[in-house]
């Protein structure tokens, strides 16, 4: 199959993640790959339209891809040509789900909730629901558009250095409130879109470490995971607290942030309340938890800042034994949650550990 690739658009935030739209002697497709790296294999693929005459039943011709069956074709069933020098391909605000669009508007979309129920995505040109496409009603269509700005506003105001310098200084304010000044601030991007920093310093015999900028993009999944109310939950920052006589081990952290702060993207999924990442580094300890301290009655913390309209939620990074680690997993965090001896001071670690488990 000689595919032509007429259009494509690299993810701002999934390194690697490509959209594009390809066209061959049949068809044109919208096609999401991952990365080389992973082995460069399609992960979604949305038909926009035939190039031939639309059989009855869905075959390919030739050599080239599927042709959509005449009873799915809304457009000539004789065949169209898209206009490949105004298609554009934008993202939505996770970063891991295109939109392409041609003078016209909305051409097809693959939202961040495709593959729930077999659902492939929208495209305009589809008549009912296919798997390689379901049609775009017109609220659907005004569903895209919406998701759409939102999302280039967030790319806007994070993709250049001008809004980076809003985001930061809000972000140094509510940290500079609850902890002091900083005394270290941390580049944690290799000097790329979106900026990430690492804001470390001490009170009151507490050493803080906290991210910058993770909250720039959605966190992948969160639609999935909670509906119509994800937006709550679709931006997380990240903090660490410790004893001062554990000040090695904040300042041991800014790997650990790190990856943390790319996981969500590189992974393409949730990261969130409850989640525990195998992390051996500490002696005792076996995972990393993240606790939400708007679940947690007297738990301090930030303040986070309005990021376009919503707040992120902040997370504390836990570090937990082994046995508490498998409670957490084989239970809920709301179960090991209740099993803290002392909630208010989960947060800083002392060496010990925070829950009453076997």
């Amino acid at each position: 199959m000689n595919t032509e690739w007429v259009c494509e658009s690299e993810s701002p935030v999934c390194a690697g993640l490509t959209a594009a739209v390809g066209k061959d002697e049949n068809a044109y497709y919208l096609y999401l790959m991952a990365p080389p790296e992973q082995g460069a294999n399609v992960l979604r693929i949305l038909w926009l339209c035939n190039r031939r005459p639309a059989p009855e039943t869905m075959t390919a011709e030739g050599t080239g891809s599927l042709l959509m069956p005449r009873e799915n074709v809304k457009h000539d069933p004789a065949g169209i040509e898209l206009d490949d020098g105004s298609l554009k391909i934008g993202w939505y605000a996770t970063g891991d789900s295109p939109i392409v669009c041609d003078s016209q508007g909305v051409l097809g979309a693959i939202p961040p909730f495709a593959g729930l129920h077999d659902f492939p995505g929208f495209s305009r040109y589809v008549n009912g629901m296919h798997r390689y496409g379901w049609q775009m009603r017109p609220e659907d269509e005004e569903s895209v558009k919406y998701y759409l700005k939102s999302a280039n506003d967030q790319w806007r105001l994070t993709l250049n250095e001008d809004g980076w310098n809003v985001v930061d200084n809000a972000f140094k304010q509510v940290y500079q409130v609850f902890a002091g000044q900083p005394e270290h601030y941390l580049c944690l991007d290799q000097n790329t879109f979106p900026h990430k920093r690492l804001w470390m310093g001490k009170k009151n015999d507490i050493c803080y470490d906290f991210s910058v900028g993770m909250s720039q993009a959605e966190l992948p999944g969160a639609q999935i995971l909670f509906g119509r109310d994800y937006q709550q939950y679709a931006r997380m920052e990240l903090g660490f607290a410790c004893l001062e006589q554990f000040e090695k081990l904040a300042q041991f952290m800014p790997p650990v942030f790190d990856m943390l702060m790319r996981m969500p993207w590189e992974e393409r999924d949730f990261l969130g309340h409850g989640h525990t990442i195998d992390f051996d580094r500490i002696g005792g300890f076996a995972s990393l938890l993240l606790v939400d301290p708007s679940q947690v009655p007297g738990l301090a913390s930030p303040v986070m800042p309005s990021f376009l309209g919503t707040a992120p939620r902040f997370h504390w990074i836990i570090p937990i034994t082994e046995a508490e680690t498998a409670f957490v997993r084989e239970n809920s965090i709301e179960m090991l949650l209740k099993r803290s001896w002392m909630a208010e001071l989960m947060h800083v670690f002392d060496g010990s550990p925070k829950f009453l488990v076997k």
